[in-house]
């Protein structure tokens, strides 16, 4: 027997000792997540937040009382998750509106170009300096360049500060809530999109590594174009050309955000060869790069220079290296490559990628959509973000999967 969910092609049950076992682990998570807002928070000022804490708390113990006897309360586990969610949400508002935190100098970057934007000026054409004076932040995760000078150009697609405007515009002037926002977005878009049988595992997904939630509050731009990336994936649907150009909206908005899921699009693009022939690859190709445009054209007509340079920053400035890929043996001190030996590794093993979806394409098809944590293990720069926030990407690619082949079984 197979669980079926609002339609879609049904799912093997997990089975009960399954059930149990992922009940445990989610209640040990939530024990900890709950900790570590306690860590983080000062509760003291934020009863929101406490009391989002004293809800995980509960949330927790029905799951362990789900998994110990024959009482089903996923009704009023929904009910008290909920009200979680907006505790959670509160207590930014409540910690965060008289001093934001900073993690990283892309957070305080992309406030400032907000603030510039609305004063009539272009971020792409004013240095950032000014913002690493007004905002304070963590400056062990400054960019700098080789030569020792931190990075004052805005170096992101436009959409990745645009994005914040309509919070900005009503008073919500930080960029960490924001951000906040589009992770519970995400949370409810696994949760919806996956069985009832399997209703937990999204909880596990977005909270066992704490670093995801850290980073999608106090760091990067990440969770964005992360959610548009799974509405991409909910509409590729080669067999029909409307969904294929939702997809293809949804795909130009998360490469409006930032440059990562770029490398996503050449593997799409064989997809779509592969399963349609070349008209439509071209068209799902010509409008991701239409989306792409809308929000950056306003730029680029401003200062084509300016927003070129700030875009391409990230790949033709000389950053210092960084990260936990294989730049690790460099950056802590264990060899010295030179970066052309990373530009090339992290080339050619997008070219070899390439060549191999395309000869192993049916056994592959779904590693397209989380090609680039591959790729930028290569990368002169090979920061966390650039990996964990794929674990979602990976998930929802899984689940999709699983359908598709249990579909054709059935």
């Amino acid at each position: 027997m197979y669980m079926k969910h609002k339609g879609n092609p049904p799912i093997p049950p997990l089975g009960e000792p399954g059930k149990k076992a992922i009940n445990v682990i989610v209640a040990a998570l939530l024990f900890r997540s709950a900790f570590w807002i306690h860590l983080e928070f000062n509760l003291v000022e934020n009863l929101p937040g406490l009391l989002s804490t004293l809800l995980l708390y509960a949330i927790a113990f029905i799951l362990l009382v789900e998994a110990f006897t024959d009482l089903r309360l996923v009704k009023t586990t929904r009910i008290i998750a909920a009200a979680a969610a907006i505790s959670f949400v509160l207590s930014f508002a409540v910690s965060s509106q008289g001093s934001p935190h900073y993690g990283t100098d892309a957070t305080i970057f992309t406030r400032y170009a907000v603030e510039l934007l609305l004063s009539g000026e272009n971020p792409y054409a004013h240095s950032m300096h000014p913002a690493l004076i007004k905002y304070a932040m963590d400056y062990r995760w400054l960019t700098q360049t080789l030569e020792g000078a931190s990075i004052t150009t805005y170096s992101y697609p436009s959409l990745s500060f645009l994005i914040y405007v309509p919070a900005f515009m009503v008073g919500f002037n930080d960029v960490g809530g924001v951000m906040v926002f589009f992770f519970l977005l995400t949370a409810l878009f696994l949760a919806f999109e996956t069985p009832s049988e399997y209703r937990l595992l999204p909880i596990l997904i977005m909270f066992l590594d704490p670093m995801l939630l850290i980073l999608s509050y106090v760091g990067t731009h990440d969770i964005i174009w992360a959610f548009f990336l799974l509405l991409s994936m909910k509409f590729f649907n080669p067999s029909s050309s409307k969904d294929l150009s939702i997809s293809a909206i949804f795909l130009g908005l998360a490469m409006a955000v930032k440059q990562i899921p770029w490398l996503i699009l050449p593997f799409l693009l064989i997809w779509l060869f592969k399963r349609k022939g070349l008209k439509e690859t071209v068209l799902y190709g010509v409008y991701a790069l239409i989306v792409f445009l809308l929000p950056n054209l306003p730029f680029i007509v401003w200062d084509f220079e300016s927003w070129l340079r700030g875009v391409l920053t990230p790949i033709v400035e000389p950053l210092t290296p960084m990260g936990y890929g294989l730049v690790s043996l460099v950056y802590e001190g264990y060899l010295y490559l030179p970066k052309i030996f990373f530009t090339v590794a992290t080339v050619a093993a997008a070219l070899t990628l390439l060549v191999l979806y395309w000869l192993n394409f049916e056994r592959v098809k779904y590693l397209a959509w989380i090609v680039p944590a591959f790729v930028l293990f290569f990368s002169w720069r090979s920061l966390q973000n650039y990996f964990i926030f794929f674990i979602p990407i990976a998930y929802y690619a899984a689940l999709m999967m699983v359908k598709e082949r249990v579909s054709k079984a059935t």
